[in-house]
């Protein structure tokens, strides 16, 4: 809570105002953070989400042994396609079994194969458009995910598997529960969660690519499994399911091999507790007709709340989901609220919605990000809305925007950029020049380019080359304006008037005082700068990692003239020469723990004679 911009206040009480365990929660963000960089360091086209509980001790587990489902668990969000839409329907009537009959089928008492229930279960995929595949990139595994990557009749590789639980058993447990694998062989599973199924090319509907089974950037593929019961659900009209895609290797009857071959889980349909599934009734519901349960924002899924009724009373397999709020006005972000994410009409944008593509591939390769995180405004990206306890606000992201409260004592989502840095992308062997200092922080650009009280001293030059570079400039006229409103603090539409952040901070300075910018993430309240909705933080991330309200490096010029003075006192200019120093400000910590022996030092970096 010890802000200088903010006071008293922190991000805990922002996010979870009055939750017993706010600091815990935190760890969501945290993990999300973490997950965001692991995307941008890993060569891997999918990663799994780190996924972790913490337990009665109060530590943190990152272990599929904990009990994830539960209300203390956490998952992050990384590099991987999502579960958004989930449904079951169930035959009236039992079916005799199919041909050829799956050995291990149940009989009578006359060794006759018995009828039992068939349901369809229905699980719709989708890989968001901007999450690191594209099919411009020459490698398959970057331009989409294949679903069936080993066609064989009986699959011996590594593949994708969807997993169904449910608790259906009643409390003799007589209810018996089957599925039939790739060999086709009947396996009574009962929900076990290490019993999940093959993907099989049959199962996927609204695929691409010549077997129809690849999922494409921006596009949503239904698989649809058929599992078989021994009951009818006239004897119970709802269900508790949780599903998950997984990806692994089969065993030998056709299912993942071990119980820890299911983790990690590549995306969760459920988390906390099970979901209450209303079942449509077969006798007036065809099964395209099937009621299903729907998400908004396909990262807030970890959650009961998370997940809503279809509104038609149907379903929107293979297409939009009818809760989806994108383009419509903020429901979940009222006064007082952290805000989600909008456009520039104030509308719920997705723009969000981002995964880098891996280590080595499109904007992440060797001339761009080589596999590391460039700029600090990155953090806009990391969402802070999913909740797997109380449950999730969608399109929600780290803000780096104007600030949506009336309080200015609230502390603003981009006072995180200062508390994080990105590596030195330079040359090697030209690191001593760019940081020739442990304590220095070189090749930045220093907002508060007002001298006072010169008043008519201007020093944006480098505001406006730096903004003139920039791609997300939306005019290159745009430099010049918003480089004044840097340098006049002129704060965007709707703010108050004044530089509202700081400390301190004075409503009208004296001529001798000046309100500067203490941080580099207060430009994020100025006008022009990122107040274009969700979109217009792409310049933030271009000149984040660039701009400093810290500068420690600074020109000196000087002018050393030869004098003589005349018996008269006249004095005469027999000879002058000019120079310009580049000089550095660096700290000179002693090694020693008492941080008061530490001194401030000059030296100079560059130097040079300059002609008139």
């Amino acid at each position: 809570k010890n802000w200088p911009l903010s006071p008293g206040v922190s991000f805990k009480d922002k996010y979870y105002p009055g939750t017993p365990d706010a600091d815990g929660r935190l760890g969501q963000i945290a993990v999300n953070i973490i997950d965001y960089v692991r995307a941008k360091e890993s060569k891997v086209s999918f990663i799994a989400p780190m996924r972790f509980a913490v337990g009665g001790d109060g530590k943190f587990t990152i272990h599929p042994s904990v009990a994830y489902g539960a209300a203390n668990s956490y998952q992050g969000i990384c590099r991987a396609p999502y579960l958004t839409e989930m449904g079951m329907w169930m035959e009236k009537d039992p079916s005799p079994p199919p041909t050829p009959t799956p050995s291990g089928w149940p009989v009578d008492a006359a060794k006759k194969p018995i009828k039992l229930y068939k349901c369809f279960y229905k699980s719709e995929i989708f890989l968001p458009a901007n999450y690191g595949f594209d099919p411009s990139y020459p490698k398959d595994e970057n331009k989409y995910i294949d679903l069936v990557p080993d066609r064989s009749a009986v699959p011996t590789s590594k593949g994708w598997y969807i997993l169904w639980t449910e608790n259906h058993e009643t409390a003799a447990k007589t209810c018996k529960y089957y599925t039939v694998n790739p060999a086709n062989k009947l396996i009574q599973t009962n929900g076990h969660p290490t019993d999940s199924v093959r993907i099989m090319q049959a199962d996927v509907a609204g695929g691409d690519g010549t077997y129809r089974t690849t999922l494409n950037p921006g596009k949503r593929v239904v698989i649809t499994k058929i599992f078989y019961r021994d009951k009818s659900y006239a004897e119970r009209k709802t269900l508790s399911i949780r599903s998950a895609i997984l990806y692994g290797t089969p065993g030998s009857d056709g299912l993942l091999d071990t119980p820890l071959s299911r983790w990690p889980r590549v995306n969760i349909g459920t988390q906390q507790g099970n979901i209450s599934y209303t079942i449509s009734d077969p006798a007036t519901t065809l099964i395209e007709k099937m009621v299903s349960i729907e998400v908004d924002d396909p990262r807030c899924n970890v959650h009961v709340g998370d997940w809503v009724r279809n509104l038609n009373g149907n379903n929107t397999f293979g297409a939009i989901n009818s809760v989806s709020t994108i383009g419509k006005t903020p429901t979940m972000s009222p006064a007082g609220k952290p805000q989600q994410d909008t456009n520039e009409k104030g509308l719920i944008s997705d723009f969000s919605l981002y995964m880098p593509p891996p280590f080595g591939v499109g904007s992440n390769d060797a001339a761009h990000g080589n596999g590391r995180a460039t700029s600090i405004g990155e953090l806009g990206y990391v969402h802070t809305g999913n909740n797997s306890k109380t449950g999730s606000t969608p399109w929600r992201s780290i803000r780096l925007q104007p600030t949506n409260y009336s309080d200015a004592k609230t502390l603003p989502d981009w006072a995180f950029m200062d508390l994080f840095t990105v590596p030195n992308t330079g040359a090697t062997g030209s690191n001593s020049f760019y940081k020739p200092h442990g304590t220095a922080v070189g090749g930045r650009v220093n907002v508060n380019s007002h001298v006072a009280p010169f008043d008519k001293l201007v020093r944006d030059r480098g505001l406006v080359a730096l903004l003139t570079g920039t791609r997300s400039l939306p005019k290159p006229g745009d430099a010049q304006l918003i480089a004044d409103n840097i340098y006049k603090r002129t704060l965007a539409n709707g703010v108050n008037k004044g530089k509202v952040y700081g400390y301190p901070w004075k409503a009208n300075p004296l001529p001798t005082e000046s309100n500067a910018f203490d941080t580099p993430g207060e430009i994020c309240e100025i006008k022009g700068v990122a107040d274009g909705g969700e979109q217009s933080e792409d310049l933030i991330r271009e000149i984040a990692s660039l701009v400093t309200s810290r500068g420690g490096v600074f020109n000196v010029y000087t002018i050393g003239q030869a004098l003589k003075q005349t018996p008269s006192g006249k004095l005469l200019v027999m000879a002058e020469q000019r120079q310009q120093a580049m000089i550095e400000r660096y700290l000179d910590n002693k090694g020693t723990p008492d941080p008061g022996d530490d001194e401030s030092r000059i030296r100079t970096v560059y130097f040079r004679n300059l002609t008139p």
